[in-house]
């Protein structure tokens, strides 16, 4: 959206927000809990110059709607990766974000927390960021609470020199297999981490299936024991995680499409999940007035992603298969759990934000032809304006007199030209 338009048409949905110089190009990217709130915030009277810096700068924002804040930090760290904006190195806070370590260099592997700019370990494995360090802990409580793995931060050599005496809650309550005492052997504790690793990128389908053969192994064996904890254990990835099996357990990789029209202007937006995640959202604008009208799904995916086949299902709701005919060539697919509910949704508000931002855009170009023309005809001017000096003279009592210069250039300030 235009700058000149009104900020209260920023949505107050979770999302990732673009800041865009007058030729178009992202200068700063962030992420909001409110977007609304967070754009506005850039906008107020500051005395920091980092933020007058990209006041002087922006021309224009531009935002995605995600489900929620989690989501909108992924996406944000994406976005900052691949379109590198120079402002934020400029205006990123100092504050590390928190992030779970798996220490791959030991022989048994402890789950341990570490900070963003901490010196990494190259065998370790982190995961992170989350958009708070609670999230960070929730998530580390929860792997432990499924699975035994170490999680007190001693070497096993120092443990065992302990003895009984460096026994911890979790291993009085069997909730870790205390490797220490050489009652397991790596093999046997590297499919544990193996799994926790798994759950943690979120694979949960190939980790329920690796559990499940687990299971029906030990089962083989006669080791029921073994089998009803591993079962116990399925139950409850499935239940805390609340898995669909329609979706998120074979779906975990999907494109989400949906659409918003208006007369002859057609948004469509994109969300690619990835590992049950929002990876990636794209809108697209489409005009019947330049081009032939979509008319079959078959369209809509060329118009989207040229001649390359799409890679995974495409998911859409009730709305879409309505407006377009089907087309056998692709894997249409419609879900009706709540999840698949939510990402339809998240797709079709992004579709009608871009349409709506893009006819604010159009009026806002008429609105302001036609002020230069009328500019043009007030001052009898031969042309349309297309720099604009203001200048402004106040005095004290007549003395101490001091003048200001705005400049404007197609009606987009130029604040490196302001003179007092």
């Amino acid at each position: 959206m235009s700058l000149f338009s009104d900020l209260e048409e920023i949505p107050t949905e979770p999302g990732v927000y673009l800041i865009k110089d007058k030729e178009e190009k992202v200068i700063y990217v962030g992420k909001a809990k409110n977007l609304r709130n967070r754009v506005k915030q850039h906008f107020q009277t500051t005395i920091d110059l980092k933020e007058d810096k990209l006041q002087e700068l922006a021309h224009r924002v531009d935002w995605i709607i995600t489900r929620n804040e989690s989501e909108a930090l992924i996406l944000e760290k994406k976005l900052i990766k691949q379109l590198s904006p120079k402002l934020n190195s400029m205006l990123k806070d100092d504050k590390s974000h928190l992030l779970i370590r798996i220490t791959m260099e030991e022989e048994y592997p402890q789950l341990l927390f570490a900070r963003e700019t901490d010196q990494r370990v190259s065998k370790s494995v982190y995961f992170g960021p989350f958009p708070k360090d609670t999230m960070v802990k929730q998530a580390a409580k929860l792997v432990v609470r499924l699975f035994p793995i170490c999680n007190c931060g001693k070497t096993m050599e120092r443990l065992a020199k302990k003895g009984s005496s460096a026994r911890c809650m979790r291993e009085r309550l069997g909730r870790c297999l205390s490797p220490y005492k050489n009652n397991i052997s790596p093999e046997e504790y590297g499919k544990i981490v193996k799994n926790v690793i798994s759950f943690l990128k979120g694979n949960v389908a190939d980790l329920l299936d690796s559990i499940e053969e687990e299971m029906w192994s030990a089962s083989q064996e006669s080791n029921f024991e073994k089998a009803v904890n591993l079962r116990d254990l399925t139950k409850a990835v499935r239940t805390i995680l609340n898995i669909q099996d329609d979706l998120h357990s074979k779906q975990r990789n999907i494109d989400v499409l949906a659409f918003n029209e208006y007369e002859d202007d057609l948004a469509l937006s994109k969300l690619e999940i990835r590992n049950h995640r929002i990876h990636n959202i794209t809108n697209y604008l489409y005009s019947r007035e330049e081009d032939n009208p979509l008319g079959t799904t078959g369209e809509v995916i060329t118009f989207i992603y040229g001649e390359e086949k799409p890679k995974y299902s495409i998911l859409v709701g009730p709305a879409f298969t309505e407006r377009f005919l089907e087309t056998k060539d692709f894997n249409i697919r419609t879900f009706k759990t709540t999840i698949a509910k939510q990402l339809i949704e998240i797709a079709e508000k992004n579709a009608r934000n871009e349409l709506q931002k893009f006819k604010r855009d159009i009026q806002y170009q008429k609105d302001f032809e036609k002020i230069l023309d009328e500019m043009k005809n007030d001052f009898q001017l031969t042309k349309i304006p297309v720099i604009i000096h203001g200048f402004d003279i106040s005095t004290l009592k007549g003395e101490h007199s001091v003048g200001s210069c705005v400049v404007f250039e197609n009606g987009v300030p130029q604040k490196k030209l302001y003179r007092r």
